[in-house]
């Protein structure tokens, strides 16, 4: 039987191991480096809920991605946010699917988790 004080000790172990997998990524389109992070387990659940349904909406998934995903490489604040999406959709389609890709790749899910809802809608 594990002691109350060893429980203690590995739960303060897990809140406060850094998992979140980060990528420094230079956009040579935009001139900018950035800091790609996977989704927080919040994130995640917002974004797979927000996609699902009988119409996901699939012209915001790119930017819903990048919102959550990208980040000051010096400060690790968010670059983006909820308001920045239109904007972020006039933006090269390439370097978002690009982003995009990365960022659920650092999130643990596959570079065709993107490519594989959209065939499946």
């Amino acid at each position: 039987m594990q002691s109350s004080s060893s429980n203690g000790t590995r739960r303060s172990a897990i809140l406060a191991a850094p998992d979140l997998r980060e990528l420094v990524i230079e956009i040579p389109e935009w001139n900018v480096t950035v800091l790609a992070r996977g989704f927080t387990g919040r994130q995640r659940a917002q974004f797979a809920g927000a996609h699902r349904g009988d119409t996901p909406d699939f012209q915001s998934i790119y930017t819903d991605i990048l919102v959550a995903g990208l980040h000051d490489p010096e400060t690790k604040e968010p670059l983006f946010t909820a308001d920045d999406r239109e904007a972020l959709m006039g933006k090269s389609g390439e370097v978002l699917e690009r982003l995009a890709t990365t960022i659920l790749g650092l999130s643990g899910l596959s570079s065709t988790a993107l490519p594989e809802a959209q065939k499946n809608f």
